[in-house]
């Protein structure tokens, strides 16, 4: 095999924390790269090593929206308790973005905050739809989830000018 040829069956360099935690998978389903780890291989053990740096570098939302729990076989239990959020909200059918805020804490404006809180009071003032949402009617629990998730999150901080 010719060196060019090898380098071609080489996967591109991660880039960010998920590609390196799916790298890091993918090398440790791999048994002969186990035993030259398990040997003491310096290539390979850099390579380990620089992937759980890029890995604890990394930011733990986009992980938890790509469905990586970093720690292998003994998952960090804060990453893998994202990991499941992200999955039960996706299956309510919020969208990735409105998972992201709930993942990250992120506040919205005062104005957000107040539409969305008077949104929600006149909802559960609302007969019909609190019969819905009661009844478990999946746009009624989207709707609901969505505005807790800003409620819950608040306002947002004014940034220091």
């Amino acid at each position: 095999m010719t060196e060019a040829t090898q380098q071609q069956q080489q996967p591109a360099a991660p880039t960010n924390a998920t590609e390196a935690a799916a790298r890091l998978d993918t090398l440790k389903a791999d048994s002969g790269w186990g035993e030259k780890f398990l040997s003491g291989d310096v290539a390979t053990v850099k390579e380990f090593h620089d992937l759980h740096a890029m890995i604890d570098a990394g930011d733990n939302v986009e992980m938890a929206l790509a469905g990586i729990t970093p720690g292998g076989d003994i998952p960090d239990s804060g990453a893998k308790l994202m990991a499941n959020t992200a999955t039960m909200l996706r299956e309510i059918g919020l969208s990735d973005g409105v998972v992201r805020q709930a993942l990250a804490g992120e506040g919205v404006p005062q104005a957000e905050f107040d539409a969305v809180t008077i949104w929600k009071g006149q909802r559960m003032r609302d007969p019909e739809f609190t019969a819905k949402y009661l009844a478990g009617d999946p746009e009624a629990g989207r709707l609901m989830t969505t505005a807790n998730v800003v409620i819950a999150n608040g306002v947002k901080l004014a940034e220091a000018a």
